[in-house]
């Protein structure tokens, strides 16, 4: 049996950048739940200057210790912003926006938009953020990625013959 029919594409969350959408437009792209299959993954579309981060599950909101952070290291924005550096049962970090490429054009721009691809083997409810102090802490933008187990294909397989 072909067991990639079963298989379904990976799930997409958006994260726009807060100077083309309103406040709360921008917290409630974030603020949502997406359900895979254990040993799926999550495309992060990333649109500006964000950062995903992924917490172990159970993880809630009010664990995160917004204090731990570390500055951006790329030469743009100046000044520097914090990012969450938080490592109590984080799985995933991404990169560092401030690093990503500069536009030399005029005017100058980052070029920021990007996929982040993370992988969930096992199933679980994972917190996701957005690693930007104030993104998180101000705007609210976190969601949950919540992994369900595998079907048993084999049995799945049996039903569609009877």
């Amino acid at each position: 049996m072909d067991k990639r029919r079963n298989s379904s594409p990976p799930q997409l969350i958006r994260i726009r950048s807060p100077e083309t959408t309103n406040k709360r437009r921008r917290a409630s792209t974030f603020l949502n739940t997406v359900k895979i299959k254990a040993g799926g993954a999550v495309n992060f579309i990333i649109g500006g200057f964000h950062q995903p981060i992924v917490y172990e599950d159970k993880t809630k909101p009010g664990d995160i210790n917004v204090d731990d952070t570390t500055t951006t290291t790329g030469p743009t924005p100046s000044p520097p912003v914090p990012l969450i550096d938080d490592p109590a049962n984080r799985i995933y970090r991404g990169l560092d926006p401030s690093l990503q490429p500069l536009d030399r054009g005029s005017p100058s721009a980052f070029l920021q938009d990007r996929v982040e691809v993370v992988f969930f083997p096992k199933p679980g409810k994972y917190l996701v953020i957005c690693g930007i102090s104030g993104h998180f802490v101000n705007d609210g933008m976190y969601g949950i990625v919540r992994v369900l187990p595998p079907k048993d294909d084999e049995a799945e397989d049996e039903e569609e013959e009877d």
